[in-house]
């Protein structure tokens, strides 16, 4: 049966019909004041290094990973890992892992303080694989004088250049893996990314002692994907201003890097991961002219109870631009008479997004009836774009691509304010026959099934209305918008976990995607029972069981020349719901 490929094939033009309402395009946010500081917008947060510990870093440090309390660590751990599996956690145990570096000494280390592994470049003219030469560990001890004196004991009688580097400073200790490094003053060392585990790592130093070989690298690359694009086939040369873009994009991101930071925690059942990169000031990634804050008073838009909550604000019509190239040989495929009609339609609809504003609120579901989705987006010119919409839909832009049909199926009425609704019908049978291919009655009965259960019937219907300077969009009854227009009317709340998904994200977020993981698990396996019906595959998928919920966030956010980002996934949750569906 030739129906999964076929359905693929079939989703490239409805994506682009719904791309009119899911895609926004804009200047990525409005003109205004950046930030306050660096070390007050940058992610992760920054916690001050104890300066006995940052005095042994040595000077020269490109990198330096921060334990804040290994007894903490663990701690934490051990007691996520029980969740995950009771065994394991047996086996999570720092000073067995740690405990050898400190050469028979581990009774005197003290696992609450923090402790550091900081890494020096090689000296010039060494291989990179000699950084290891330029490593240094740090601990807290208990009493560091006296495992100083014990390690030099156990060294007395080795030659003088096998012998590790040992420094005091208060009750923390340094084994360098060679004598002479200068200790303190490091840079990297005043702060570190806040978490259980931090990473700060000074690429402005690693660029700029590598930069010939990174470039040549990146040449190699470039004439790499030069010389393939000369061998493809004709379609598949459109993606050449795409890797040029690419190639292009990363050597700004080279030439703009400073330091990168990544911070890790163990919160309970929670695992957070949270990055920030700095560009160079006055680099091409330093960019002081947006503000983002507008984007989270989207999020009051959206409607309480849906398991997925989407905010996102970036360039998305200079996006679309840039994969053109991919319809492109989408549409290379398609029969000679349906080009011209479908290349219009696309060319159509990247006008179209040029009056859409940057900020994009999204919030989905998946009900009895199918697909649940509401959106909010700026848009700069309401009236007209809803014009074109009908004006593009009632002409004959489509009518040409064979087994896909879009038409207006009316206005009505909600909350006083105009809805228009649209419907795309799927044909199989003309689908499979403009591929010269025989009609399939199983491929079809199960498009049919497929789009009942998806869409509530054998029509995707959507709904898109106007309010001041945002478009409304709805899949689903249009009396959903209702809820939209009123929250819109009177200054809603976000959704609870929402909200907390912002607040945890901090700052003006730029991309902010909350997930209760245990909701949408349950409501996709009902989706997929009712489209196989009887089928015994059906049968045999697992019953999500009912519990609390199982957040998963993913956040972003750029504030001049900082771009931080982060993750946070109830890993204790998730590990609950796959044990009780194995248990069935």
């Amino acid at each position: 049966m030739k129906f999964p490929h076929l359905m693929l094939r079939a989703m490239l033009p409805i994506a682009l019909v719904l791309s009119l309402a899911l895609v926004g395009c804009g200047d990525s946010g409005t003109k205004g004041k950046s930030g306050d500081g660096m070390l007050s917008i940058a992610a992760p947060k920054q916690a001050k290094v104890d300066e006995g510990l940052a005095s042994l870093v040595p000077t020269n440090a490109v990198a330096m990973v921060y334990v804040s309390s290994a007894a903490k660590l663990e701690s934490s751990i051990k007691t996520l890992m029980g969740k995950i599996d009771p065994a394991s956690a047996d086996g999570v145990d720092l000073g067995e892992k740690i405990g050898p570096m400190l050469m028979g000494q581990d009774a005197l280390w003290d696992k609450s303080k923090p402790m550091a592994i900081a890494i020096a470049l090689p000296p010039e003219g060494a291989d990179i694989g000699d950084a290891m030469q330029g490593m240094a560990m740090i601990f807290g001890m208990k009493d560091a004088a006296a495992a100083k004196a014990a390690m030099e004991v156990q060294f007395k009688d080795a030659p003088a250049d096998q012998r590790p580097a040992i420094t005091v400073a208060g009750n923390y200790l340094t084994i360098a893996a060679s004598a002479g490094a200068k200790l303190g003053g490091s840079t990297l060392a005043t702060t570190a990314p806040e978490g259980d585990v931090g990473l700060r790592i000074d690429l402005a130093a690693i660029v700029a002692r590598y930069r010939t070989d990174i470039d040549a690298g990146m040449d190699e690359m470039q004439q790499g994907m030069d010389k393939s694009m000369g061998t493809m086939p004709p379609g598949a040369a459109q993606f050449a201003d795409m890797f040029k873009g690419i190639a292009g994009k990363l050597r700004d991101l080279v030439d703009s890097a400073e330091t990168l930071d990544i911070g890790i925690s163990v919160d309970g059942d929670n695992v957070d991961v949270s990055i920030g990169f700095t560009a160079k000031a006055g680099s091409k990634l330093d960019d002081q002219g947006h503000d983002h804050s507008s984007l989270a008073a989207m999020a009051g838009l959206l409607p309480e109870g849906m398991p997925v909550n989407l905010l996102m604000s970036m360039d998305l019509g200079a996006l679309m631009d840039w994969i053109k190239p991919l319809m492109q040989v989408g549409m290379d495929a398609m029969p000679d008479d349906q080009k011209a009609k479908f290349k219009a339609y696309m060319d159509e609809t990247s006008e179209m997004t040029k009056l859409l504003g940057p900020n994009i609120a999204m919030a989905l579901g998946i009900g009895e009836n199918g697909m649940e989705m509401v959106e909010v987006i700026d848009c700069k010119d309401t009236a007209t774009y809803l014009q074109r919409v009908d004006k593009m839909f009632a002409s004959d832009i489509l009518k040409g691509v064979t087994g896909i049909a879009v038409q207006k199926a009316g206005t009505t009425q909600v909350a006083g304010v105009d809805v228009h609704t649209y419907g795309i019908t799927l044909d199989m049978a003309k689908l499979m026959s403009a591929q010269g291919q025989t009609p399939d009655p199983d491929a079809s009965a199960m498009a049919s099934k497929a789009m009942t259960a998806l869409f509530g019937g054998e029509q995707m219907k959507f709904h898109m209305a106007a309010l001041d300077n945002k478009l409304l969009f709805t899949m689903g009854a249009p009396a959903g918008l209702a809820k939209v227009i009123e929250a819109a009317r009177s200054g809603a709340k976000a959704p609870a976990a929402l909200q907390g998904a912002i607040d945890r994200a901090g700052g003006k977020p730029t991309f902010v995607l909350h997930v209760d993981a245990r909701k949408i698990a349950r409501q996709v396996v009902g989706l997929v029972k009712r489209i196989m019906g009887d089928d015994k595959a059906g049968a045999k998928l697992p019953e999500i069981p009912a519990g609390e919920p199982v957040p998963i966030l993913v956040w972003g956010k750029h504030d001049g020349r900082v771009y931080g980002g982060g993750l946070r996934v109830d890993v204790g949750g998730i590990a609950g719901m796959a044990k009780a569906m194995g248990g069935k």
